[in-house]
């Protein structure tokens, strides 16, 4: 234990690694490399930042520069205080009225207090209305936090003033100004001033100050909000009484706390912070062992606010300010919890682990004094959580979360966004739906190398209802114009045999529908589509056409309804729509995300895995999660590895996932659902040059 926090040691496996010190810097430097610049790696090795021995904070007397600290910031006990912001404006008021474009966040990912106001940011939908810089986590020892956009990805420039360090913001708007220079920092355009630099302010300013404004309204309704967010008032006035409790016992002990702990001066002083934090996330614990959030069933400031602080706890303050008592991983309801939040829409896009580590590991260097950064430290916050049992609100939210759409709140630049499937009808057994069950009424279009149309064929196939329900496989090549066709002179397509018509847009453009994708669930007797989402077929499939089948397997067991849920959320979002989100972004930094998010979460199967468990839930038979996942795991090695250049490791070089893949290959109606060669001809031979790879020189077969 004391070599683990105190050495950085963090991975769960002692290895023995003799390696050059050159391939350890090209290693690690990789995602950071881009030509004429230098990596934050290669600043380590030269050490241009860590022979001065400290990187220290910069403070104001009188508009003069000193770098250092304060001698105010300890009590004569040892004591860490907090020293108080300088600039408290509010808007609207008469001084900063609320207008869109006038005001700019200026804050940096390294910092929780500047993270919680972007944050709310986000989640308000202020995206356009209130501009965003980011300064570089690694601060300079001279002029503190600096603008560098080469240094490290996801830093920017000062896209207003053009200023190189934050501490010009604090000079422009008081060349007298004494005290620290920190972040966040609320911007006016028009006066050229600090509006405020107090993270409570500015959340409570984002929460509602700006609520009457049309672009607000505007940027609601694209933010695709889920049921934890839909009430956009995160600081509830009828619960005002329990938010203040609660913000000062987590503000004192857990988000301050920390530092308490990690600046104290004396034994006494850190084991009095420690011993106080610990207590209170116990409290937290029990609260949340009752409700999904702090408040009760709905996202406010109060999670927020503790969110920022238990998102870097086991990476930054556990080992670094030895906060060690437990992880957050170690409590059952909070490391739930620091999930869930972690999943609402927009959270993730405030959360940059890299920039917190970096930043804690090289500024506290009374604690870390070589600077080393450690690895393996960070949790990986996309695994499933179990906060959904507290509301069908929260259970709907997870179930929706593996259907087409649900990603249209990732507007991270150049990130790929699934377009959302609008035909969402219901077949029901006995009829109420207004769509009864009955054999040879509906009819499946479906492309064998499409993924969401192949869970369909799945489910049609396990569930052996080819003949209720009758089905046509469009050609694996889309027209230029088009889109999906029929093409049955090709070998395994079909014709349309309910219309006759050319194109699937044909079916979409009966109804007056712009779309065009597959699969497409019709009914013959109305005339109309039922739904062209892959979830919903596949869970009919599962539940409403059971009086028409031999087949006894149940997919979604009630018991395991919300577990497969939760399962099905995180590998939709990580997995099966995370390779496209590879695959398919614009920009190197979108690809990279995505690359990282995938890849933990095919790391987080192959533990799950572990210990000869034929399938996901360690069930004795196939579940709806095993189906989901099927068609992405089967696609990965021939198409995805290399199309869509994810190339961190293959399935077969991951034994349990492999032998997952082997054992559904074999299950009744799996292998006639599926076909590789269409697979590999759809992806590979609509881009590029065109060319169908020979291999990978094995197939699914144990002998292979």
């Amino acid at each position: 234990p004391r070599a683990n926090t105190l050495f950085c040691c963090f991975p769960r496996r002692i290895t023995n690694i003799v390696i050059a010190q050159s391939s350890v810097v090209n290693h690690l430097s990789t995602r950071d490399h881009y030509p004429g610049r230098r990596s934050d790696v290669e600043v380590l090795r030269f050490g241009k930042f860590f022979r001065k021995g400290a990187f220290k904070m910069v403070y104001f007397v009188d508009g003069e520069r000193f770098p250092g600290h304060m001698d105010s910031r300890h009590t004569k006990d040892g004591q860490f205080v907090r020293t108080p912001t300088k600039f408290r404006g509010v808007i609207p008021s008469e001084e900063y009225p609320a207008e869109s474009g006038r005001y700019h966040l200026y804050v940096s990912w390294a910092c929780p207090w500047a993270t919680r106001a972007a944050m709310m940011r986000r989640l308000k939908g202020l995206e356009d209305v209130v501009g965003l810089s980011v300064a570089s986590p690694i601060r300079n020892d001279d002029f503190g936090w600096e603008f560098d956009p080469d240094r490290m990805k996801g830093c920017t420039a000062d896209s207003v003033n053009g200023f190189k360090y934050v501490s010009e913001l604090y000079v422009k708007s008081n060349p007298t100004y004494s005290g620290y220079i920190t972040t966040p920092v609320l911007w006016d355009k028009q006066t050229s001033t600090i509006v405020s630099n107090e993270s409570e302010d500015i959340v409570r300013i984002f929460n509602s100050g700006f609520d009457t404004l049309p672009e607000t309204a505007e940027s609601r309704a694209k933010a695709s909000l889920t049921a934890a967010t839909h009430h956009l008032d995160f600081c509830p006035a009828d619960k005002a009484d329990e938010r203040a409790r609660l913000n000062d016992l987590i503000y004192k002990n857990v988000n301050n706390g920390v530092y308490r702990a990690g600046l104290a001066k004396s034994q006494e002083a850190y084991e009095a912070a420690v011993s106080d934090m610990f207590a209170v996330l116990d409290q937290l614990e029990s609260i949340l062992d009752r409700q999904r959030f702090l408040l009760g069933d709905s996202l406010s400031e109060v999670d927020v606010r503790l969110f920022v602080t238990l998102s870097r706890f086991d990476a930054v303050y556990y080992g670094l300010f030895k906060c060690n008592i437990r992880r957050i991983q170690d409590f059952p309801n909070l490391g739930n919890y620091v999930r869930d939040v972690f999943q609402v829409p927009g959270m993730a896009e405030c959360i940059n682990m890299r920039h917190c580590v970096h930043h804690y590991f090289t500024t506290f260097t009374s604690a870390n004094p070589k600077g080393l950064i450690p690895r393996g430290s960070v949790p990986n916050f996309r695994e499933p959580h179990d906060r959904d049992r507290f509301s069908a609100a929260a259970a709907m939210d997870v179930r929706n979360a593996g259907t087409a759409g649900d990603t249209a709140s990732d507007n991270k630049k150049g990130a790929y966004v699934r377009p959302r499937s609008n035909h969402r009808n219901m077949i029901t057994a006995d009829g109420s739906s207004g769509f009864p069950a009955e054999k040879g009424r509906y009819h499946l279009y479906v492309s064998h190398n499409c993924p969401w149309s192949h869970r369909c064929t799945l489910a049609r196939s396990i569930k052996g209802l080819q003949d209720v329900i009758s089905m046509n496989i469009l050609f694996y090549k889309r027209d230029p114009d088009r889109g999906w066709q029929f093409r049955p002179e090709e070998p395994g397509c079909d014709a349309d045999e309910v219309f006759g018509f050319k194109y699937i847009k044909e079916v979409y453009e009966r109804e007056g529908s712009t779309e065009g994708s597959v699969p497409v669930l019709f009914d013959k007797v109305k005339q109309v589509i039922v739904s062209n989402e892959s979830a919903q077929i596949i869970r009919m499939f599962n539940s409403e056409f059971n009086a028409f089948t031999s087949v006894k397997l149940d997919l979604v067991p009630a018991a395991l309804e919300r577990e497969i849920d939760r399962l099905n959320a995180f590998t939709y979002a990580s997995i099966n729509n995370g390779s496209y989100r590879a695959g398919f972004a614009s920009t190197q930094e979108a690809y990279e995300d995505a690359y990282d998010t995938f890849f933990q979460a095919m790391e987080s199967v192959e533990r799950m895995l572990a210990g000869g468990k034929k399938y996901l839930l360690g069930t004795d038979h196939m579940t709806e999660a095993d189906l989901r996942l099927f068609p992405t795991i089967f696609r990965f090695d021939h198409v995805y590895y290399t199309r869509f250049m994810l190339y961190g490791k293959r399935v077969r070089d991951m034994p349990n996932l492999w032998a997952w893949l082997q054992n559904m290959m074999v299950q009744d109606g799996v292998s006639e659902a599926s076909s590789m060669d269409h697979c590999k001809k759809g992806y590979f031979g609509r881009t590029g040059n065109n060319l169908i790879p020979a291999g990978p020189a094995f197939g699914f077969d144990k002998r292979d």
